[in-house]
């Protein structure tokens, strides 16, 4: 593993020197290596997991009516079943697991007569029950499952059912209470540059003990909204490590640390070699700050290296992705 503290990621020629640097602000905080745990689960094609509330989750859907809801807690991998009744068709789009065991998911489904709608569900702690809410024309595309229990989104609303055309009174982010009520809505859907970028595969959502934050690669923007309904946050911010960069899995501390996992090619002396890295957003500055990097084997998996994709905190742990493993850093200032 390759840890640089270091203002510039590339090293070329002194004559293309400034064609080729990436130049970033020095890192505002450090990782070291704490603990490395196996990995439980596996499957080709498998989506990037969360590591929330001490649980590795990730759903299992293929597209079926029975997705499967892989847990695993204490290194004990398990499955929690998941239904709607008379739903003929179904898509899980994301999925949290909240501090009291709760575990929040968000997808659309089709019945029998053709009628498709989004949702948001909640699964009880036990795993003994389910509440699902039907969103109807607004696709909660990402969730986030906060301390007390309540579910957040993020997704789009059209003005019609396969019309393609946003509703631009509507708000792209929502807050359902546990039965499903609708607490408040929040950024109007006139506010992003095109209805694509809500649905955006590398979009992310994660909640903390007092706020919700959202990253939106595509279109450009980290916004956070207090619990209390506040937009806290709501800034530009360019993608990490370079404008065509593949970002991965966001997560963010107690502290309001802020990290995501990028992918990305740029030119160096050899050619062209393909990075991959750790990033802390400066808000104040609007920029991503390189605090891990290494460089990417050509043609290996996800995971096989040193370290992948983010996938969320543990306290004062930043926990990644690693070769059949997962590796937690303590985050140092």
């Amino acid at each position: 593993m390759r840890l640089k503290n270091t203002t510039s990621m590339l090293f070329v020629t002194a004559t293309t020197l400034t064609a080729l640097v990436l130049t970033l602000p020095l890192p505002a905080a450090s990782l070291t290596l704490a603990e490395e745990v196996p990995n439980k689960i596996s499957w080709p094609n498998m989506r990037v997991p969360k590591w929330s509330n001490g649980a590795l989750i990730v759903v299992r859907d293929d597209h079926t009516v029975n997705p499967a809801i892989w847990l695993v807690e204490q290194q004990s991998p398990h499955v929690v079943p998941f239904t709607i009744p008379g739903a003929q068709s179904m898509n899980i789009y994301d999925w949290d697991r909240g501090i009291d065991g709760t575990i929040g998911l968000s997808g659309s489904a089709v019945d029998a007569d053709g009628r498709a709608s989004g949702f948001v569900a909640r699964i009880s702690s036990d795993e003994r029950t389910s509440k699902v809410i039907r969103t109807l024309l607004y696709t909660p595309w990402r969730l986030a499952v906060a301390p007390d229990g309540t579910l957040w989104a993020v997704g789009r609303e059209f003005t019609s059912q396969g019309s393609g055309v946003l509703k631009p009174q509507s708000d792209v982010v929502r807050h359902f209470d546990q039965s499903g009520r609708t607490l408040g809505s929040f950024v109007p859907q006139s506010t992003n540059r095109d209805a694509k970028t809500l649905v955006n595969p590398a979009n992310r959502l994660r909640a903390t003990r007092d706020r919700i934050a959202s990253y939106l690669p595509a279109e450009g923007r980290y916004i956070e909204i207090s619990f209390a309904g506040k937009v806290l946050t709501d800034i530009s911010v360019p993608r990490p490590g370079q404008p065509d960069s593949r970002t991965g899995g966001l997560a963010i501390t107690d502290n309001d640390e802020i990290f995501v996992s990028a992918e990305w090619q740029a030119a160096t002396a050899g050619g062209t070699s393909q990075f991959v890295g750790i990033f802390t957003l400066d808000k104040s500055t609007q920029a991503w700050r390189i605090v891990l990097q290494r460089t990417a084997t050509a043609g290996a998996r996800p995971g096989t290296e040193d370290f992948g994709a983010t996938l969320g905190v543990d306290g004062n742990r930043l926990v990644l992705e690693g070769p059949q493993r997962l590796k937690f850093y303590k985050i140092s200032e």
